[in-house]
């Protein structure tokens, strides 16, 4: 079979081709049309090989209906495993070469391709994303123009900021200079608002985000963000390697055969988005109390000594590993079952407690879609009471951390 590597660039495709460790022809293509002489349904199978990048799973797919096998690279690993960078040289044709080669040899560090859904799921929560940074930028420079003008808007969810400041005795000179931005923000909520209700028809036959959503501080943002990048759980050993590769996990510098071990901050590799919305999910517990339910209450621990960052950071790890968990065992949060063939009707036990969690999880996911739609229509946002202070608890998870 043929080695040959891409290097997808914004102008070009670099190819180089490799047999027995020896690069024996190059090429320089505009785009992958080009590569239909190259790599096209009738010319002889081959393993390419390309970086992950925007374009990565389109030529991957490219590339499997024409019978070949593509291999997308780990970028986060190309200089230290196949040496792209090393020698303080750097281009198209010397990156190619050096994937075809690395390709060849046997020491090629291979990227998780993402399935079809999956995909598809990241791509919506990318744009809701987008939708929602470019709503807090505007609402940040709307106060920091009536702040400029001796004027401190009231704090409020940003769903409602629109519609609380409409209702503000304004000066005519603060008005006029918030208007461009405050008449665009209704337009950006309604877009919000149809992204929530686009990710729920999305997941109507991913029973594993309503599962993740029994998880206190989780809701379908962050169940979905994290299903969109684990994909499925039996890629992962244990719940230790999911922080690792969310970033989540401390980096260490404990070389040089010395005893005490050196950890530093967390390495904030993998996906900065899944780890944004775990840390979010992890202060939203935080601020909740939670009752007396055990992640929580390791964190307020956490916090008295460290403080409430670092708090959030250790329950957002410890998080990751707990919905790793919930997915690989189908156990929903709190959900104490033993599954012990001895119990006469553990079976229909465990069933009604994944049904009872399960429907909690979907009136969480419902009450997120009914808040958006009041916001979009102008209505008061319903609030929810907290459950500080609650007598109710919830009982301890029955799936380790």
């Amino acid at each position: 079979m043929r080695i040959i590597a891409l290097d997808l660039g914004t102008k070009g495709i670099a190819v180089s081709e490799v047999r027995g460790g020896t690069v024996i022809q190059r090429w320089m293509v505009a785009d992958l049309k080009a590569l239909e002489e190259v790599l096209g349904a009738n010319t002889p199978p081959a393993r390419v090989a390309f970086e992950a990048c925007r374009e990565a799973w389109h030529v991957h797919d490219w590339l499997l209906k024409r019978q070949h096998v593509p291999v997308l690279v780990d970028t986060t690993r190309v200089k230290t495993v196949v040496g792209i960078g090393h020698h303080g040289r750097k281009n198209d044709r010397i990156d190619a070469d050096k994937l075809a080669l690395a390709l060849d040899a046997g020491r090629f560090p291979e990227a998780h391709v993402l399935t079809p859904p999956r995909r598809e799921l990241r791509a919506a929560l990318g744009v809701r994303a987008t939708l929602v940074a470019t709503r807090s930028e505007y609402i940040t420079t709307i106060r920091g123009l009536a702040r400029s003008r001796g004027v401190k808007l009231p704090a409020c969810q940003s769903a409602s900021f629109a519609m609380k400041v409409r209702g503000l005795q304004l000066e005519d000179s603060v008005s006029e200079i918030i208007k461009p931005l405050l008449s665009t923000l209704p337009g950006l909520d309604e877009q919000i608002q149809a992204q929530d209700v686009q990710l729920d028809r999305m997941t109507k036959n991913m029973p594993e985000v309503r599962l993740l959503a029994t998880a206190p501080g989780v809701g379908m943002i962050t169940a979905c963000a994290f299903v969109a990048v684990i994909d499925y759980p039996d890629r992962f050993p244990n719940g230790h390697a999911v922080s690792s590769y969310l970033g989540l996990a401390p980096a260490e510098f404990s070389t040089g055969g010395g005893k005490q071990q050196r950890l530093g901050g967390i390495t904030k590799h993998g996906n900065s988005y899944a780890r944004t919305v775990l840390v979010e999910a992890a202060q939203s517990l935080l601020r909740a109390g939670a009752g007396d339910d055990p992640l929580a209450r390791w964190g307020r621990q956490v916090e008295q000594r460290r403080g409430r960052s670092i708090a959030a950071v250790a329950i957002a790890r410890r998080l990751a590993g707990i919905l790793w968990a919930m997915w690989h065992t189908n156990t929903p949060y709190n959900c104490q079952v033993v599954k012990d063939t001895s119990v006469e009707g553990w079976e229909e036990q465990h069933r009604q407690r994944l049904d009872a969690a399960l429907g909690r999880s979907s009136r969480k996911l419902k009450r997120r879609l009914a808040v958006g739609t009041a916001s979009a229509n102008g209505n008061r946002i319903p609030q929810q009471s907290s459950r500080r202070g609650s007598p109710r608890t919830r009982q301890p998870p029955a799936v380790a951390p």
